[in-house]
């Protein structure tokens, strides 16, 4: 997957974030055979191979409190905004000697911007990527083909494509619906464990597993006796398909529901973009489903490092 395709999966970020889900919601929710999935069908249950680790009833115990107080807070969520910057490392090139930390081959800040139920807005300070989700379609602008490609969404996924998206981890998480379509586990250090959660996913399907091999959700957290406070997305370490290159997302500044008086001027982001001048306008609509295929089996995982 090269770094192009990777925010679409994340968020389509974070990213992680918002716009992976809804962008990749559009368009990288292709199966290698080109067929897309409808969000029913992606969340039935079907045969699945065996997960790649075991937990224990005190472990599972564990994450479901963690992925309901995350379900609980996201619900809460109406809008959005934030920074992050982006590192895409190089899996073959970017190799360093052992002991030495890796070098990203890129390093650029983004934007992104939310609206509750499913509007959203990614861009890369540089103008590389920008994305736009109305509701109803998303909006893919190509500096490089001078292109504004549209992608309607089906019916089944308007009101809902950011949480039922690719990555569904930082809005509208919920928890049964995680635990259908990951396989996943706490793994957070000992050194963070006073304010951070780490959650290590792998997909369950075979759409999903053509997007990522495996992502590393950093949750930070807040709680005051014994109630959770805060626990939201703080970084993500997205594993790509071909086992080598990651992208990695770190969220700063982030706000909630801090535009709620101000809806007016913020739900003018989300509106039908109009094409620059000199550009091109192209809709592109996707092939209707099939039934999900389980992922193959996956290695046994490893801690972020």
């Amino acid at each position: 997957m090269s770094s192009r395709t990777a925010p679409l999966v994340a968020l389509s970020v974070m990213l992680l974030v918002i716009f992976w889900a809804v962008v990749a919601t559009a368009q990288q929710t292709l199966p290698p055979d080109g067929a897309q999935q409808t969000v029913a069908q992606l969340t039935q249950p079907q045969p699945l191979p065996s997960a790649p680790f075991t937990l224990t009833p005190q472990e599972e115990a564990v994450l479901d409190r963690v992925l309901t107080d995350w379900q609980q807070m996201s619900s809460n969520v109406k809008t959005f905004e934030a920074g992050f910057t982006r590192w895409d490392y190089d899996g073959v090139f970017g190799v360093q000697a052992p002991g030495e930390a890796p070098t990203p081959k890129r390093v650029v800040n983004g934007t992104l911007k939310y609206a509750a139920p499913d509007k959203g807005l990614y861009e890369l300070g540089d103008q590389t990527e920008k994305w736009i989700c109305t509701g109803d379609a998303v909006f893919e602008f190509r500096a490089d083909l001078k292109q504004v490609r549209e992608h309607p969404l089906p019916p089944e996924l308007r009101g809902k494509a950011i949480a039922d998206g690719p990555m569904p981890f930082v809005f509208g998480v919920e928890a049964a619906k995680m635990k259908a379509r990951y396989w996943l586990r706490i793994i957070t250090p000992l050194d963070k464990q006073a304010d951070q959660v780490w959650l290590e996913v792998f997909p369950r399907y075979a759409k999903d597993a053509a997007n990522f091999a495996k992502i590393d959700v950093v949750l930070s957290f807040a709680h005051q006796n014994g109630t959770v406070t805060k626990l939201e997305p703080f970084a993500l370490n997205m594993h790509l398909p071909n086992g080598k290159d990651r992208t990695v997302y770190q969220f700063t500044n982030m706000q909630t529901n801090s535009v709620l008086a101000n809806l007016q001027d913020f739900f003018r982001l989300f509106v039908r973009p109009g094409t620059p001048f000199g550009w091109q306008h192209q809709v592109v609509e996707a092939p209707t489903g099939v039934d999900p295929q389980p992922a193959a089996q996956n290695p046994q995982p490893t801690v972020p490092r």
